[in-house]
């Protein structure tokens, strides 16, 4: 057996242990015709795809502020949240991709897709932007 094919073997391991939050994607698009700065829509046609998956929130980065003033809030270090969701992808109907949504079913919470991390095992990791609730 190859070293692929036990990475496989393990992440469906993980799958089984880990992923128990559920999710639903939501695939996003723009209208034929509709202009570039409009917002996205969820696509006629595609139903939203109900998934379990882990969720991991990274509290400890920091990022510090711009601004050219001096008042010290807008030079303090400001706390950024790294937002990851890991999942099997294999025998999914269709695999989320960047500009796509999740919603976390438990409370309603929308995420924005920023970027799909694919190590093309059949696990994925979602990098996130929190967008909102339902």
């Amino acid at each position: 057996m190859s070293f692929s094919a036990h990475l496989a073997a393990a992440d469906v391991t993980l799958a089984a242990v880990f992923d128990e939050t559920p999710f639903v994607a939501i695939k996003m698009g723009r209208p034929a015709g509709a202009a570039m700065a409009s917002d996205p829509v969820p696509v006629e046609g595609i139903e939203p795809l109900p998934f379990m998956g882990t969720v991991d929130f990274e509290p400890s980065s920091t990022g510090f502020g711009t601004s050219s003033r001096v008042a010290p809030d807008d030079r303090a270090p400001r706390r950024v949240t790294t937002i990851l969701v890991t999942a099997m992808v294999t025998g999914l109907a269709w695999v989320p991709k960047a500009g796509d949504q999740l919603q976390r079913v438990s409370d309603g919470t929308l995420y924005r897709i920023v970027m799909v991390d694919d190590d093309e095992t059949g696990r994925v990791g979602f990098w996130l932007n929190r967008i909102g609730k339902v």
